[in-house]
């Protein structure tokens, strides 16, 4: 693998990312894509957007590092937050990587993989947790995620998957 193959893998360089038109910015290939996507969810009266896309290597280890000393909270399976004091290095590792990937191991390094919400069911005071409490029947984001389901189910998501 060349260098800069790795680079780009790795969230090191973002020559393959568009911020012109999503200013998280997206991988080239995807931008088409996603915008179909988003008609498609439109018509259902879906307003897909995106919480989170690319980020750079930089952007995941500011991340990784403020869940491992506490300044961000670290959730189990059940999106309560885990005591960090309680938990011995190796458990602390496996509780962050439930949620979050190594510096270097995310698919958000490459622009394709894209954490995504319904804006018209956000109300003006509310903000995205990416948890799975809010996709589930009582979560504001029910409906996207049902309707997700619909569009895997007949094979109609634009090459995108969970």
């Amino acid at each position: 693998m060349s260098t800069t193959s790795t680079s780009l893998l790795t969230g090191l360089d973002d020559q393959h990312i568009d911020y012109a038109t999503y200013p998280q910015g997206l991988h080239h290939d995807v931008v088409a894509p996603f915008q179909r996507l988003q008609a498609a969810a439109k018509q259902q009266g879906v307003e897909l957007a995106i919480a989170s896309s690319f980020r750079s290597f930089q952007r995941q280890l500011t991340l990784w590092n403020e869940k491992i000393s506490g300044v961000r909270p670290v959730l189990d399976s059940e999106n309560q937050a885990l005591d960090m004091g309680t938990l011995s290095p190796w458990p602390l590792l496996q509780a962050i990587l439930r949620w979050s990937a190594l510096p270097g191991a995310s698919r958000h390094h490459w622009g394709t993989d894209i954490d995504v919400y319904d804006k018209a069911a956000l109300g003006p005071q509310e903000t995205v947790q990416l948890t799975s409490d809010e996709t589930q029947a009582s979560g504001r984001f029910y409906a996207l995620h049902t309707w997700l389901d619909d569009r895997i189910q007949a094979d109609q998501t634009e090459g995108f998957f969970r």
